[in-house]
């Protein structure tokens, strides 16, 4: 009878445990910001862009859409003191937003297909000039507001002071649409 009980004990405390852990980030999302890990968050978080996209449909041929990604570390306190990055597509009406693409933004390049990537938080913003960001994301639309994003070496500068950061590996939440 001890050793049901304690095999019984066991399955809820793993239970428990494997849920708990489940709410706190997506699971399955590997990305690093400099090396450390940047666990992704569950929506519902903090206010209202937590792990939010917006879409902005172009109108005519030869006209761009543009998807916005807001992506929230988890265990953020507030909206102030979150640590977030926000990534722009730019693509033509005419594909899916299923691709790679730079980051190297070159105004003079248009019309082309690009990304724009900015890290932020409430001391300092990194990516937020024209030459501040290297690297490509490749971006995947599995359906229903849930897109596997990849950072393949992305580096964001910060132009005024220098300083970067580097972001690597994938997120693959289910964004709220806004």
């Amino acid at each position: 009878m001890k050793k049901i009980y304690r095999f019984l004990s066991f399955l809820v405390l793993a239970f428990l445990f494997i849920q708990c852990t489940g709410e706190e980030t997506t699971s399955g999302d590997t990305m690093f910001v400099n090396d450390v890990a940047f666990p992704i968050g569950a929506n519902g978080g903090i206010g209202s862009f937590y792990n939010s996209t917006m879409f902005h449909a172009g109108t005519s041929t030869g006209d761009y859409n543009i998807r916005t990604f807001t992506i929230v570390k988890a265990n953020s306190t507030s909206e102030e003191d979150a640590d977030t990055i926000n990534l722009s597509i730019f693509y033509p009406v005419s594909q899916s937003i299923d691709g790679t693409y730079n980051l190297d933004f070159n105004s003079s390049a248009l019309p082309s297909t690009y990304a724009v990537c900015v890290f932020a938080n409430s001391a300092e913003t990194f990516g937020d000039g024209e030459n501040a960001a290297t690297g490509t994301v490749t971006i995947t639309d599995n359906g229903n507001n849930n897109f596997k994003i990849v950072f393949n070496n992305v580096v964001l500068t910060k132009e005024a002071t220098g300083g970067s950061k580097t972001i690597t590996g994938y997120c693959a939440p289910t964004f709220m649409q806004f």
